[in-house]
């Protein structure tokens, strides 16, 4: 009878398992009869292509604060506010996508049922899931670095943060944030739901391949980065495709994000070492100030009023008509012109007030590294320019002393930003005197000025002449250097260091932003030249190379040209090929040769000034320049700094010729060099002017 109840209770259990897998049988062909309706259209259309729009919409409102964080906060790959780069932005996309996630769950389940399988029928299975598609993305990764070495197009991830020192607490929150939170978030939303919509809507495969293109285009990073991350949504999305299980793939994902942290965290650690260690720039703003410094005698605040106070010009004014003269323009642009001086009466009076000064420093402990190195004096520029215009109006005009006041104005500014500052700061203060000096050519070419005048301009001249001052002063710039050496190399704590990896990788493939600024990409000899680079050395050199400027400090081209020297060969001859110092100061051969040549301009502008006054009395240029002299016009002739000797001079008729040999020290007769510019192979001719 036991035997009898057994075998009826055991027949029970299987009608109960058979009926159970007849219930589940026929609920998978429901899911699978739906689905295919789904596919061959018997669902209404417009319901299929809703879905897709809801998805598209909700991948366009989830990515954007990250796409409004890089256009509003980060400037050439470097971020310009860690705590919205690392933590609100992107946690907000994560909020954004995980509502995204309940809005489309919502949506599917009211079109048809919808599930996500977090594990597969075999937990084994799952397990190896992990490791096989954690290598594969490695693998693969590896083999497009390889690819894209050889066609010399660096990988690089995102190094928008990577540069800037965001501290520890951030850096953990966005550690956290990468590897267990982000995954978690996209992979359920990417292949849980977006994929399943994709292939709903399209044939399956192309759905799968439309999940990973859409998910590679959403990372805003280079090619090859986008590609890497179109390889890791393809192999994710064929395990979805075929296993449905979704927590290897969270997984797969969190180990690719934490080896990406692993290097992360090294940078990071690596860039800790570079520390600040001097402060040069209140040594810097000492050197600058002159030794019987009066703070009220300092030209800095009357300057920085007149910035301020200055009014932009019309975007109808541009630059050649800023060049040409006056009464050339059309009457509409010399309305615009004379409303732009009338406007900025103001700014030029403290303009003017400040080159009455005897001296101007920006206060350099109270401004940023950057500022120092690139002065913000675009303001300068501006105010310089609509003082020249009121000059050339005021000599069309025939208020000669308006015109020349005016012209003393800028000359006394350039000359202000000369001596031992940054030799950024210099080359405005020698762009500003080059114009003010070639303004001046032209009035005295296009207008008939009493000698009364002239005799002014020319005492003014020589009065805004420091003889004592060298064209171009390097002490500064050694500051700056030190300066630039411990904010770009390690600090071991012994004096030794490098360059972090990462500044290095930056270099080798600079971002867009950084490339329109004439940064180039490093070809991999360049890099390793880099690499090899050591802190202690460097500095060594730095030394080296600011006591042969010394040396040569006053000399001018002549002489270093007759001792066989050359201002660029003594520099790269005392960086010994060091690439970093050679970076910094190749502009000082151009800068060299710019301060000479405008001494050479200022004064052969001067001996031009004597001509002409010469020629008014006598009706004819001197026959030599010696009777500048011997008429009292010039108390002595100015050497051209490539000559050592005076400027060649010629008489043409009741005209002259008058020019400098050079930075290639031949006479070719006064053949203009191609506009008067760096190239060699003419002389720099002061007078007559060009026609144009």
């Amino acid at each position: 009878m036991r035997q009898s109840g057994d075998e009826e209770q055991e027949q029970v259990s299987r009608e109960a398992t058979q009926g159970s897998r007849l219930y589940e049988t026929a609920y998978l062909s429901t899911m699978d009869s739906q689905v295919n309706e789904y596919h061959r259209g018997d669902r209404p259309r417009e319901r299929k292509w809703l879905v897709l729009g809801v998805l598209l919409l909700c991948i366009v409102v989830s990515h954007a604060p990250l796409v409004y964080g890089h256009f509003a906060f980060v400037e050439g790959g470097i971020s310009k506010n860690n705590i919205m780069i690392i933590m609100v932005l992107p946690f907000l996309f994560l909020i954004l996508m995980v509502s995204s996630i309940v809005t489309i769950h919502r949506l599917l389940n009211c079109c048809n049922p919808f599930s996500i399988t977090w594990f597969g029928e075999k937990k084994r299975s799952d397990v190896l899931g992990v490791v096989v598609l954690s290598i594969m993305v490695l693998v693969v990764n590896a083999i497009l670095w390889q690819v894209f070495e050889r066609l010399h197009v660096p990988m690089r991830g995102s190094m928008i943060i990577s540069i800037t020192y965001p501290g520890i607490v951030l850096l953990s929150l966005q550690t956290l944030r990468i590897v267990l939170l982000t995954p978690i978030v996209e992979e359920i939303f990417w292949r849980g739901y977006a994929q399943d919509v994709l292939q709903r809507t399209f044939y399956q495969p192309l759905g799968l391949f439309a999940q990973a293109v859409l998910f590679a285009f959403v990372h805003m990073m280079d090619l090859p980065g986008r590609l890497s991350i179109f390889f890791l949504g393809l192999i994710f999305g064929i395990w979805r495709y075929r296993k449905r299980s979704l927590v290897p793939l969270v997984i797969a994902h969190m180990v690719v994000n934490a080896m990406y942290c692993v290097r992360f965290w090294q940078d990071h650690l690596e860039l800790r070492m570079v520390r600040i260690t001097h402060d040069y720039r209140a040594p810097l703003e000492q050197l600058c100030k002159p030794l019987d410094n009066i703070p009220n005698e300092n030209a800095m605040p009357h300057y920085t009023r007149a910035f301020e106070l200055l009014v932009e010009k019309s975007k109808e004014l541009d630059e050649a008509d800023l060049k040409a003269w006056p009464i050339n323009l059309s009457h509409e642009k010399i309305s615009l012109l004379l409303n732009w001086i009338s406007s900025n009466k103001q700014a030029i009076a403290e303009f003017e007030i400040g080159a009455k000064k005897p001296y101007y420093c920006r206060e350099y402990s109270k401004e940023s590294f950057g500022d120092i190195i690139l002065p913000p004096l675009s303001k300068a520029r501006q105010l310089v320019l609509v003082v020249l215009s009121r000059a050339k109006m005021s000599a069309i005009e025939g208020n000669f002393q308006q015109s020349f006041s005016s012209i003393i104005t800028c000359y006394r500014f350039g000359q202000q930003l000369a001596g031992p500052k940054p030799v950024a700061e210099q080359l405005v203060g020698l762009a500003v005197k080059e114009r003010t000096i070639e303004e001046t050519y032209q009035i005295l070419k296009r207008t008939r000025i009493d000698d009364t005048y002239l005799k002014a301009l020319q005492y003014g001249l020589e009065a805004v002449s420091d003889k004592s001052v060298a064209p171009i002063n390097f002490s500064g710039e050694r500051l700056i250097c030190h300066d630039l050496i411990q904010r770009n190399f390690t600090d071991d704590g012994t004096g030794g260091g490098q360059i972090p990896r990462i500044v290095i990788e930056h270099m080798r493939n600079p971002s867009l932003y950084l490339r329109r600024q004439g940064i180039p990409l490093l070809r991999e000899d360049q890099a390793l030249a880099w690499e090899k680079l050591e802190r202690r050395q460097t500095i060594r050199l730095t030394d080296e190379v600011f006591a042969h400027l010394a040396s040569i400090k006053g000399r001018n081209p002549a002489e270093l040209h007759r001792s066989g020297r050359d201002v660029e060969d003594i520099i790269r001859q005392s960086t010994k090929d060091n690439v970093f110092l050679l970076a910094i100061i190749q502009a000082y051969t151009e800068a060299y040769h710019k301060s000479y040549r405008c001494k050479a301009r200022k004064d052969a502008l001067n001996v031009t000034v004597a001509i002409i006054r010469y020629r008014l009395e006598q009706g004819d240029p001197p026959d030599e320049l010696t009777q500048l002299i011997q008429a009292g016009y010039l108390d002595s002739l100015p050497l051209d700094p490539y000559s050592d000797a005076p400027f060649i001079y010629n008489k043409l008729d009741s005209d002259f010729l008058l020019y400098s040999l050079g930075p290639d020290f031949d006479n070719n007769g006064g053949t203009r060099s191609i506009e008067n510019g760096d190239i060699a192979g003419g002389d720099d001719v002061f007078w007559p002017l060009e026609d144009n």
